[in-house]
Order: structure tokens, then C-alpha cells, then sequence
């Protein structure tokens, strides 16, 4: 290190070791600060993964449930429950289906016409 500091011209002794430790500082800040911004870094990527498949996961169950309606084979049974007059084909079977309603609750069912 003193041929090096020599070499460009400094010839105080003690130049050596303000320049090591110098050094040896930036050198820690610079790699503290890495660190810091790797794992500040993978912690998003993770919670963005994270929150991608959380996204995926609901669309799908959104979606199912939207599809696929379960088809009965006979009408509900009560006084609360009456046909809509609607008739509509079920998208995944190609089966004939009439609506029923409920009036207290706003339910529907779905159920299969011969």
C-alpha cells in the first residue's frame, strides 16, 4: 500500500491509513445499503407473488361459482317458493332449466325441464 500511495504522489505516512479506513467505510455503507435494497427487494417480489395467486385464486372461485349453478331434477317444496316463468339453457350440460324464487331470502334455484 505505501508503493501504491507513492506511486501517486503521497508521502505522508499516515495518508496510508486514512485512505484504508476510508475505504474500509465505504466499503461497509455501500454493501449495508445493498443488502438493505436485496431484501427490501425480494420482500415485494414475494408479496406481489403472493398477491397475484390470492387474485387467481378468488377470480377462479368467482368465476365457478358463477358457471356452474347447481341444476336440480325436482321444484322446491314451500309456499315462499314460485316459478319466474324463465327458461334458459345451462351453459355446461345443454339442459332446459326453469327459475324458481324465493321471496324471503331472494334465493334461486334452478331446475331441470323435460
Amino acid at each position: 500500500m505505501a508503493d501504491a500511495l507513492a506511486r501517486f504522489g503521497f508521502q505522508r505516512p499516515d495518508t496510508g491509513v486514512a485512505l484504508r479506513r476510508l475505504v474500509i467505510i465505504g466499503t461497509g455503507a455501500a454493501s449495508c445499503c445493498v443488502t438493505f435494497l436485496v431484501v427490501i427487494g425480494q420482500g415485494l417480489i414475494a408479496l406481489c407473488g403472493l398477491l397475484a395467486w390470492g387474485v387467481i385464486a378468488g377470480a377462479a372461485v368467482a368465476f365457478e361459482r358463477y358457471r356452474n349453478k347447481a341444476v336440480r331434477a325436482t321444484p322446491p317444496v314451500g309456499p315462499d317458493w314460485f316459478d319466474t316463468g324463465e327458461r334458459t339453457i345451462e351453459p355446461g350440460s345443454r339442459l332446459k332449466v326453469a327459475v324458481y324464487y324465493r321471496i324471503g331470502s331472494g334465493q334461486r334455484a334452478y331446475v331441470r325441464v323435460e
